[in-house]
């Protein structure tokens, strides 16, 4: 039972924090994964439908923008318990590496953005070969 009262606390807590700053600056909350080869981004957007989702990538700024749409109540209801924040949401991160814009992928399934965000070539690692300068004198 404690944890059910915790849980609508923390529920409560982070609807109030929403409303007041504005589903303008809700956190889209991501995980981004970084190899050798470049960036995989993950966003949940949950209820977002697809094609209410922006992405932009601006040299090595990723900006993930868009749009919940809650439906409003039928007329003559009301909201008993608001904690859900519609509206728009944005939220930006510079990348560490410059990325090759023309071989990003996305992919939105079950409320999960998967960006898949390559290295430009400059950006990945080279070996460099060393030559032996006794052999190239000997020659």
């Amino acid at each position: 039972m404690t944890n059910v009262i915790v849980r609508r606390r923390a529920l409560r807590e982070i609807g109030r924090e929403l409303r007041a700053a504005g589903a303008r600056s809700a956190r889209v909350p991501l995980d981004v994964i970084e190899d050798a080869d470049g960036y995989t981004v993950i966003a949940v957007l949950p209820g977002v439908a697809p094609e209410a989702i922006e992405v932009q990538l601006s040299e090595r700024e990723l900006t993930i923008a868009g749009e919940l749409r809650l439906p409003e109540p039928a007329e003559g209801a009301r909201y008993r318990l608001r904690e859900l924040a519609g509206g728009r949401f944005s939220r930006g991160l510079r990348l560490a590496f410059p990325i090759d814009a023309d071989a990003v992928e996305a992919r939105y399934a079950h409320g999960m953005l998967t960006l898949r965000l390559p290295k430009a070539d400059a950006a990945k690692p080279r070996r460099i070969a060393v030559a032996d300068e006794a052999a190239v004198i000997e020659q």
